[in-house]
């Protein structure tokens, strides 16, 4: 029966996309072994004094190999990738621990084994300690149990504390990201402090819509931003006068919240059906934002009114994305083709 492990990749030389999949190539072209799924690329800020951006990933691999065997493989693939370890006496551990480097690849976990056999540690030392590990992880195999910490990857991740960031560089880092609008949501109550912070958001990049809510001072604030030809989605709606009255001021988005409303046993679609029909027959240029969104029917009813855009959880685009049918007719396909023994 062949062996479950998982692979950690990281690269911050060079090409790092190619670097990366590269490595992922070479992964799977090892003798008596088969990549079975690889994880999500995250971009991570690199540890220490050290530059350049990282990125990071997991690979899940089915292989004949002991774990040794692999670990040597995996440096053979390192060394033929350029990649340069220390060699003879060890180097202190912070030159050891915070190096650029064109590749690095790491054998987290195999099977349930706990190793300590230098140069070999499984689980990986200090896995637990680092999200860039722990988020990929997370992906592929969220309920794995670290066996020495008894401890799902999960609620490792959980467990782990987010530093506080401030809120400016966020933005700035999702408006990177996100090649659109980014909603990012004033904190006054009163309209000119809210006008002013508005401001203040705008000016960080062009993607930035400034959040207004539906209060009257928001609506204040939300018609001064317009005149100076700043974006903004009026938040917090619940009815279609309510997202009258913002598009009246000049609002581009309205985000009626159908979620909550459900919550209190109001049909949270008849209002955004309400409000399109409304904007229409006015051919206000503002669109409809459906906001708490909680299931694919919520996202199928949004599509269905005729609502510009929505904002949903990442489960709900998992559910929306998968089907039994697919995965169904994905494995029938695979079992024919595996039946051919080519490679592709």
């Amino acid at each position: 029966m062949p062996h479950r492990a998982f692979i950690g990749l990281g690269t911050n030389l060079g090409d790092r996309a190619v670097n990366y999949r590269q490595a992922i190539q070479k992964i799977g072209q090892l003798p008596e072994s088969r990549i079975v799924r690889h994880s999500s690329i995250y971009e991570t800020e690199p540890v220490g004094d050290i530059e350049g951006v990282f990125l990071n990933g997991v690979v899940e691999l089915e292989t004949e190999m002991p774990a040794d065997l692999l670990m040597r493989r995996l440096l053979a693939i390192e060394r033929t990738m350029g990649r340069k370890r220390s060699a003879g006496r060890k180097p202190s551990p912070s030159r050891r621990k915070y190096r650029p480097r064109v590749i690095d690849l790491d054998l987290l976990f195999f099977d349930k084994e706990i190793i300590h056999t230098p140069p070999l540690t499984v689980p990986h030392s200090r896995l637990h300690e680092r999200r860039f590990v722990l988020a990929p992880m997370a992906e592929l195999a969220p309920a794995l149990i670290h066996p020495e910490l008894n401890v799902s990857i999960s609620e490792l991740l959980a467990g782990l504390k987010s530093p506080q960031r401030p809120y400016a560089d966020v933005l700035r880092e999702l408006c990177q990201i996100v090649a659109g609008p980014v909603s990012a949501e004033v904190v006054a109550r009163e309209a000119p402090v809210m006008v002013e912070e508005g401001q203040k958001l705008a000016r960080l990049h062009p993607n930035i819509v400034v959040k207004c809510p539906l209060t009257i001072e928001g609506l204040k604030a939300t018609k001064a931003l317009c005149a100076r030809a700043i974006r903004v989605n009026v938040t917090l709606i619940f009815s279609p006068l309510q997202a009258l009255a913002a598009a009246k001021c000049g609002a581009a988005y309205v985000s009626p919240f159908v979620g909550r409303l459900d919550d209190i046993g109001q049909d949270g679609f008849t209002v955004v059906e309400q409000i399109v029909k409304v904007f229409r027959n006015y051919t206000f240029p503002t669109e409809v934002l459906v906001a708490s969104v909680r299931s694919p029917n919520h996202l199928l009813r949004a599509a269905e009114a005729g609502a510009h855009v929505a904002t949903l959880p990442f489960n709900v685009i998992k559910q929306i994305l998968k089907h039994p049918l697919t995965d169904i007719g994905l494995e029938n396909f695979l079992a024919d083709w595996h039946k051919t023994r080519q490679r592709i």
